[in-house]
């Protein structure tokens, strides 16, 4: 009796999938065979489906700008959209994109497959660097996905550089449906001028493209270890495949794109070396295309958007301009203050890893800043830390931080005394030794040079000397300033002290 019905289910499977109206999309080839070993998704891609099923669901709950945004945790590895900077260092929290997601008014986690009728109702959905080592796509995900953006849905695909997650074979099925294909290349650069740190070739600025809604008003974006999208026949790395005339390119930049060479495990991001098989020219970084009624967005970075990164140049303008278009109306963001930190490009700035550089002083400003629930941003602008080196504006009024080399220009004026200020926060190091009192001066008892110091503003300033501030001093970015020398540790409770009292109420 087992046998029989096990005959007749078998029979009935096998009828069903021969019916016209039953598809069965096949797996992606991996770029290497190699790979295939290393991908569980093989294991679950593709499959049977229904064609038609989705777009007669959406015929009757159509997506909606007002509805939530549907974040997909199926395909991807980490939960990076709750993970936020803390106060005290960790080794990971770099990572989290909390301030990027914080933007949209409703996120909908979603664990399970993609079904038509979990995206009814809905106004996008985010996937958020797919991984392989998670299940693969079904058919049925597929075209619910692609009939979703055609009834008027948006989608948002967040990549990144390589092929370090398999993301590129994962995504196959919607890139040749949506017309994109993503190579195993990180996009590199080594111009002094586009670099936003000398000593990382793949951490540039890249060229916003005027003429669509996301790039308005936005001059610069920060990428770091960015892949990037061709059309679909270029997902080898040698295969120069530019997009459709469909796609409309947001970002663009670098100066080759970097292979991966697969069998070198150890290192996802290629040698970041321009070699002669390498491709020329600037890459495209991120595109946007309509598709039916729908929205589409492939950006090949995910580290650009990160709580690490988003305070960088125009990053979150150009994000928080997406959302917009991807969810198909204005979000509005809540009007927190600005902590923005000016400093000159490249080597000595706030980006600046090296020695010389300020990194390490600007984490502690992000930690900060997301303590104290404030945005920050290290580019052009009206400014409250001013670094060795910046020509941004001072505000009119309120407080600043001014770091200055040996040869200070600005200094009190004679007979003139400062006012001491204490200031804290839940930190170890001010927890053990206490806060230290940072000397607060008006600007009306300053001078630059021989002449009034801002004799047009009313600020109260603090004046620092930048040697001690610079990554040589601080050490690393991730580094545990409880850990350091005693020298270190003063200057990690100045610079806290100092923060404190810049953001308090």
């Amino acid at each position: 009796m087992r046998l029989l019905r096990g005959l007749w289910l078998l029979g009935a499977v096998i009828l069903l999938g021969s019916l016209p109206f039953f598809e069965r999309m096949e797996r992606p080839e991996p770029w290497e065979a190699e790979l295939e070993r290393e991908g569980s998704f093989y294991a679950t891609q593709g499959g049977f489906a229904l064609p038609g099923l989705a777009s007669a669901v959406f015929a009757l709950a159509p997506p909606t700008p007002e509805g939530p945004v549907l974040l997909d945790r199926r395909h991807s590895n980490e939960r990076r959209d709750q993970d936020r900077l803390g106060l005290v260092g960790k080794s990971d929290d770099f990572k989290g994109m909390a301030r990027a997601f914080s933007m949209l008014p409703e996120l909908r986690d979603y664990g399970l497959a993609l079904s038509p009728v979990m995206l009814a109702g809905t106004s996008a959905v985010v996937l958020n660097l797919p991984s392989g080592h998670r299940p693969g796509f079904s058919y049925t995900e597929v075209l619910a996905l692609v009939d979703y953006v055609r009834a008027g849905g948006g989608l948002l695909l967040i990549t990144e550089s390589s092929n370090q997650d398999l993301h590129a074979e994962l995504l196959q099925p919607l890139g040749l449906r949506f017309g994109f294909a993503l190579p195993p290349v990180t996009v590199a650069e080594d111009r002094e001028e586009l670099l936003f740190s000398h000593l990382r070739p793949a951490m540039f600025r890249a060229e916003p493209l005027a003429g669509h809604p996301i790039t308005a008003g936005v001059h610069h974006v920060v990428v770091q270890a960015a892949g990037e999208l061709r059309g679909p026949e270029g997902w080898r790395p040698q295969v120069e495949a530019p997009l459709g005339p469909e796609w409309q390119v947001l970002l663009r930049g670098g100066r080759w794109a970097d292979r991966w060479d697969p069998k070198d495990a150890g290192n996802f991001q290629g040698d970041l070396k321009p070699g002669a098989k390498e491709l020329t020219g600037a890459r495209v970084l991120a595109a946007a295309r309509l598709f039916g009624k729908g929205r589409v967005v492939v950006v090949s970075d995910q580290s650009a958007w990160t709580d690490a990164m988003i305070g960088m140049e125009d990053n979150a303008r150009f994000f928080s301009q997406l959302l917009d278009w991807v969810v198909g109306k204005e979000i509005k963001e809540r009007g927190l203050p600005i902590l923005r930190t000016a400093s000159p490009s490249g080597a000595g700035g706030c980006g600046d890893p090296s020695p010389q550089g300020f990194r390490s002083l600007q984490a502690l400003v992000q930690r900060v800043a997301a303590h104290r629930d404030w945005t920050e941003s290290c580019g052009p602008g009206e400014a409250r830390i001013h670094l060795p080196g910046s020509s941004s504006p001072f505000p009119q009024d309120g407080r600043i931080l001014l770091f200055q080399d040996t040869q200070a220009t600005v200094a009190p004026r004679p007979d003139e005394s400062p006012v001491e200020h204490r200031s804290s926060l839940p930190h170890p190091l001010l927890r053990k030794f206490g806060a230290p009192p940072v000397q607060v001066w008006r600007s009306e008892q300053l001078l630059d040079g021989d002449l009034p110091f801002l004799p047009d503003r009313s600020l109260d300033v603090v004046l620092l000397p930048a040697e001690d501030f610079r990554n040589r001093n601080l050490g690393s970015e991730r580094e545990e300033p409880t850990r350091g020398l005693p020298t270190r540790q003063e200057a990690w409770r100045t610079a806290l002290a100092a923060l404190a009292w810049l953001t308090e109420e």
